[in-house]
């Protein structure tokens, strides 16, 4: 019996040794590493600050609302270009450059020299690796600069590790950059996961097996239901033609995406899966694979995954952007961000992990929303107004194909048949430009030559500037009213500011709680980081390190 007092005491003391060494590791959770050891962009194809707001009352605690409420928002950022489009917006995040500098004008333009179409990310040297031949035919070659995720490959070589994923080639081809160690995207004809020869010789074993869980065909066979109750769903407007009730409340779901999504009984289509909030799911589902096959935030060296998610802008395109159907994708991704962040925490910690979330660009509101509130608003057709600029030039000019094509509110000339013709590219332009002004829903047209020849320090012809760049910009760009928008893409990016502000909120690491209201540009994200790490900025970068940002 006399030995009792000394084992209690030996009991006691080991506790309160375990529970020291417990304190030190929790302390340590806590106290921010010198540099981020994981670094995750939260990328979306079109979002609004605004939206955030307007759907706050039904966002749970633990998504968007934990981001906001822990995190630094910053309430006044957007990128500082005109035609502000979803390739653009991929490149501007990661390269800190406007499209003038990184190349990436628009998701499409016109190449002069070889009289044809070419796409942001097209590439006929690579090959398909994973997937279908021409889904794989991309890469970041026309990318012209580096981007931060380049910057953090040459810093830390071959310890650090850099990934990016997405829906589409485009987002995760210029969100990961020349160096990451991967970029991989959906192939549309079977829904599974690929990338291209510039990354990869061969899929990663990691990736195959995650492919043959068949997520995407889970998603299709689901009925997409309104995650709420109908009647709860208040954000959203629908035009009737009943004049004495002028507005009512509609929505599509539920939606069988099993029978919508078939072509026949062995064919699917799996595009379809972007148009509903389970695209964005997948991006998750991918991402902590990732995170768990390749090791990511768990060493000393910094990694980054770019995470961008698909569905916003389909949805609106197809649904509107007031509908039911963009408000579920906002409520279901809340739930999902809600599950990942709470996961990288118990994974990684917060202290650890360096998070952005922000957008490619904003959205134009339904343009019959529009004009219920008596705003102006309409469609331009751009391919008669093409039609009818032929016909003014064939009168003016003489007959002769003097356009070549009309992308993304840009129109490109045939400058070889105008150089035969002897006469100058600049009265040409300008005689372009003074017609296509005339059009109802055109406020403003600038020639290239105005573009490239003189300095705006503000104003519309600005944004242009510092999306114009010379190689790969048309003659002469048209610039729609606020409201309007062209009828081929009834949601292509304008240089309003419901279209170039979008959110930027910063959350983990020593990021502080705060709310910063002076004007961000989107391309200070790409030199932040690049200071954060101690590291070179991307080599064409433009933007300013955001040096508030910082809690300690």
């Amino acid at each position: 019996m006399l030995f009792m007092p000394f084992i209690r005491k030996i009991f006691l003391v080991s506790l309160m040794i375990s529970l020291l060494h417990s304190s030190i590791g929790q302390q340590s959770d806590r106290i921010p590493s010198e540099k981020p050891e994981l670094i995750i962009g939260l990328i979306m194809d079109q979002m609004r600050p605004d939206q955030l707001h307007r759907y706050w009352d039904k966002f749970g605690d633990d998504g968007f609302k934990k981001l906001m409420n822990n995190g630094t928002v910053m309430n006044q950022a957007g990128f500082h270009y005109y035609n502000t489009q979803s390739g653009p917006g991929y490149a501007t995040i990661a390269t800190g450059a406007q499209p003038s500098i990184h190349g990436i004008v628009s998701n499409d333009w016109h190449e002069i020299l070889k009289d044809e179409s070419t796409h942001c990310t097209g590439d006929i040297s690579v090959t398909a690796v994973g997937g279908h031949f021409e889904p794989g035919q991309y890469s970041p070659r026309n990318l012209m600069v580096s981007t931060f995720g380049d910057e953090i490959k040459l810093a830390g070589r071959a310890n650090t590790k850099v990934y990016s994923i997405g829906w589409s080639n485009e987002s995760a081809i210029l969100s990961g950059g020349h160096a990451a160690d991967a970029a991989f995207w959906i192939d549309p004809l079977n829904g599974e996961w690929m990338t291209s020869s510039h990354y990869k010789d061969s899929l990663p074993a990691w990736v195959q097996q995650f492919n043959e869980k068949k997520f995407p065909d889970i998603y299709l066979d689901r009925i997409w239901s309104p995650l709420l109750p109908l009647e709860e769903y208040t954000e959203y407007f629908v035009n009737s033609s009943d004049a004495e009730n002028p507005v009512i409340r509609k929505s599509y779901l539920p939606i069988d995406l099993e029978k919508s999504s078939r072509i026949d009984r062995k064919t699917r289509d799996y595009s379809m899966l972007r148009e509903t909030p389970f695209g964005n799911t997948l991006m998750l589902d991918m991402a902590m694979n990732l995170l768990h096959e390749r090791q990511l935030g768990k060493d000393d060296d910094t990694d980054y995954l770019a995470i961008n998610f698909p569905a916003m802008g389909p949805v609106s395109e197809r649904y509107g952007q007031e509908s039911v159907e963009l408000e579920d994708v906002f409520l279901r991704l809340d739930k999902d961000l809600a599950h990942f962040l709470n996961s990288l925490d118990e994974l990684i910690g917060k202290n650890k992990i360096l998070i952005f979330l922000t957008a490619t660009h904003g959205m134009n509101n339904d343009p019959d929303y529009l004009k219920y509130w008596k705003l102006p608003a309409g469609e331009f057709d751009g391919k008669q107004a093409l039609s009818l600029l032929r016909s003014y030039m064939n009168v003016k000019l003489g007959r002769g194909d003097w356009v070549k094509a009309y992308y993304e509110n840009q129109i490109y000339l045939n400058r070889v048949l105008i150089e035969d013709s002897k006469m100058s590219l600049n009265d040409v332009r300008n005689e372009v430009a003074n017609f296509m002004i005339q059009f109802e829903a055109v406020a403003h047209t600038a020639s290239a030559t105005t573009i490239s020849s003189s300095y705006f320090p503000g104003g519309l012809n600005a944004l242009i500037q510092n999306g114009y760049n010379p190689k790969r910009s048309g003659d002469v760009m048209v610039v729609l009213r606020s409201g309007w928008s062209l009828k081929e893409h009834s949601r292509m990016g304008t240089g309003y500011n419901y279209d170039r502000k979008v959110p930027l909120i910063w959350y983990g690491w020593k990021v502080g709680k705060n709310v910063i209201y002076r004007d961000i540009d989107i391309a200070d994200i790409a030199p932040t980081i690049s200071f954060f790490l101690n590291i070179p900025m991307p080599d064409a970068c433009t933007g300013k390190p955001i040096l508030d940002l910082l809690e300690y």
